[in-house]
């Protein structure tokens, strides 16, 4: 008969639930202090269809599950394994003898088939589950010794969530019990030598299986197409299902994938990419604007929340300030390439030469995530600066009156790093990073050298030099800000090349900060391009040196209810410069 509803088991708890499968049945009890544990024996159905020898077979297993999992992370762990379990009552019908059965920790929770009948994860969750799963298979390899404990059942009804959104995998090893026709086993989930022989127990086949969950968890389907025949589709079927997919991601859903068990990383290789603390962070801020648990922090949009039915809000950003443009978060290619500086430097009518190359290339070419941020249209000008020195009572640059009396409206100069930053505090924001500097200079769509593209066009930008001539004091002259529309960035931002250097946040060595964009009086061709930086010392300044504005996107975190017609940009998020005379640089969320 099996589990009953109100039978006490030998061990002295009593059944408040019974979950049956294929192969298995699960009871939910309850023991003298009130602790809920689950209880699996194998089904009666299971047990005359193959015999004794199933109950040895599951014994041993549980043996070595209580053994080798008990201190494996995220796994619903092990407690005992009983050799023969007897149950009485409610009703009077004896004593039943139900086999052995083993006792574990109890996971008041869905499982990650059930958030998957709601659509895709998020990114973040699709990275720390199918993470936190991969490190529980690589620390139950290090366990084990021989025979080595594989999973050989991984789909998404076998890892389950907590009502504090912690992953737990369950369902260990029982498909080592040969000859059970009445396990199921999804085809999606069979690596191509697992489906030639189901008897095959390699951690290879544990790995394809969680890269087919893993896709689930961020497209919420199997592929489009049978990938054990080869993966050439499956970075494209990834793209049109998950645009927002990292590459890097997508790489590791690629290779796990891969219909040779030896091209597939391991276990351990896995759960370091998808929880590096890089990735999760990258994630999370593609996540921002997602609804989100206020209780267990899930991320995703069914109302209330499918983990542990909380209040489910989002968070909302606010308009940028009056003068900055909005930046918003994403990838994009940060360096230059040998060919392009080679380029750069005969278009300014230099010799390049190995050395200049290897420098002006630095670390090389490749593709970053950078959050959403807002930055200034145009550099600080002096009548900007000089309502700064007004309220504040801040010492004046050097030239300061009479460039505020002939050039309002020009960049301001002779302001040190430390100048800047005082600046930009007291209004609320902060100095660029050397990173969101070059992506609001570059766009996030190709690789150019110039906001504007790859050729140096002098007329796009306040240029007082002619190549190869050498600068003098004539030559070293700010102009207008906002006033060449051809020299601005995809993102509408101006002045980024020539005009001033402008500081950022960083700089390579200690007591030195960056500064981007080359000055009028520079050799533009070389030093606008838009990765290359220059370093000078915290406490520099010089006429050819401002500095522009930088600041972090302000959210309000309001309810969710499960509609698209919310704003995802709220009016009224402007920094608030009287209010702000003091540093205000983390994510606001109100």
């Amino acid at each position: 008969m099996g589990f009953r509803r109100g039978a006490r088991l030998s061990t002295g708890h009593v059944v408040l639930e019974v979950r049956r499968g294929g192969f298995s049945e699960v009871a939910v009890v309850k023991g003298a202090h009130d602790e809920l544990l689950a209880v699996k024996r194998i089904s009666d159905e299971v047990r005359a269809q193959v015999g004794e020898g199933v109950d040895r077979a599951f014994l041993r297993e549980c043996e070595l599950a209580v053994k080798v999992l008990g201190d494996v992370p995220h796994t619903a762990r092990p407690r005992i394994a009983i050799p023969v379990l007897s149950q009485s009552g409610p009703d009077d019908v004896g004593i039943e003898l139900l086999g052995p059965a083993l006792y574990m920790d109890y996971v008041n929770g869905p499982s990650l088939a059930d958030l998957l009948r709601t659509g895709p994860l998020s990114l973040s969750q699709s990275a720390r589950v199918c993470g936190y799963v991969a490190e529980s298979l690589a620390r139950a390899l290090d366990s084990a010794g021989e025979p080595r404990v594989v999973h050989r059942d991984m789909k998404p009804s076998n890892i389950l969530l907590t009502r504090a959104n912690e992953v737990r995998l369950i369902d260990w090893g029982l498909s080592e019990v040969k000859g059970v026709s009445g396990l199921s086993v999804r085809i999606e989930y069979l690596s191509p030598q697992r489906a030639a022989d189901m008897d095959l127990a390699d951690p290879a086949d544990d790995v394809y299986a969680l890269g087919m969950v893993l896709h689930q968890c961020l497209t919420g389907r199997f592929p489009g197409y049978d990938v054990r025949g080869g993966t050439g589709r499956l970075r494209q079927d990834l793209a049109e299902r998950c645009p927002d997919v990292p590459e890097e991601l997508a790489n590791m859903v690629v290779a796990m994938l891969s219909p040779r068990p030896d091209n597939r990383p391991e276990a351990r290789s896995i759960a370091g990419t998808l929880l590096h603390p890089d990735m999760t962070a990258a994630l999370a801020q593609r996540d921002l604007t997602q609804p989100f648990c206020r209780d267990c922090g899930l991320v995703g949009r069914a109302v209330p929340c499918a983990v542990c039915g909380g209040e489910v809000r989002r968070r909302v950003a606010r308009e940028p300030a009056p003068g900055m443009v909005r930046v918003p978060a994403g990838t994009f290619v940060h360096g230059l390439t040998e060919a392009q500086v080679r380029h750069a430097l005969i278009m300014a009518n230099m010799a390049p030469t190995d050395d200049q190359v290897r420098v002006l290339t630095g670390s090389g070419v490749r593709r970053v995530h950078c959050p959403a941020f807002d930055i200034d249209r145009t550099p600080v000008t002096n009548e900007e600066y000089a309502v700064f020195l007004q309220k504040v009572g801040y010492p004046e640059p050097e030239g300061f009156k009479a460039a505020l009396a002939e050039a309002p409206d020009h960049p301001v100069t002779s302001v040190s790093w430390k100048d800047a930053l005082c600046y930009a505090l007291w209004r609320g924001k902060r100095l660029p990073t050397p990173l969101e500097w070059e992506k609001a200079a570059r766009g996030a769509e190709d690789d150019r050298m110039y906001p504007w593209g790859n050729t140096f066009e002098a007329e796009r930008c306040v240029h007082r030099r002619a190549p190869g001539a050498m600068p003098t004091a004539r030559t070293v002259r700010t102009g207008p800000v906002g006033r060449l529309p051809g020299g601005q960035s995809p993102w509408g931002v101006h002045d980024l090349v020539g005009n001033v250097n402008e500081w950022v946040s960083e700089g390579k060595t200690p007591g030195f900060r960056g500064a981007c964009g080359g000055a009028a009086g520079e050799v533009l061709p070389v030093y606008g391009l838009v990765s290359y930086q220059s370093q000078a010392h915290v406490d520099y300044a010089s006429t050819a040196v401002g500095f522009r504005c930088a600041a972090d996107v302000v959210h309000d975190v309001v309810p969710y209810d499960g509609s698209e017609s919310s704003d995802s940009v709220r009016p009224g998020g402007h920094h608030d410069a009287a209010s702000t005379e003091r540093a205000m640089t983390g994510v606001r969320t109100a």
